[in-house]
């Protein structure tokens, strides 16, 4: 299994903060990369997108 890249931060000019549906979008995207990509199995690959989209957005917040 190689590195698994982290999941890049919106630019500021493009961040609403609260669209879900990119969320939703960028957490599914990350699910299916680790998965597909990573060789993870599907319940990992889920668990590891979720904490890592959910980070994403507390930077996001921060900025």
């Amino acid at each position: 299994m190689g590195i698994v890249p982290s999941v890049p931060l919106v630019p500021r000019e493009n961040d609403d903060g609260g669209n879900e549906n990119e969320w939703r979008y960028a957490y599914d995207e990350r699910a299916g990369i680790l998965e597909y990509d990573e060789g993870l199995p599907r319940a990992e690959a889920e668990r590891l997108a979720a904490e890592q989209i959910a980070h994403s957005r507390f930077l996001a917040r921060e900025r």
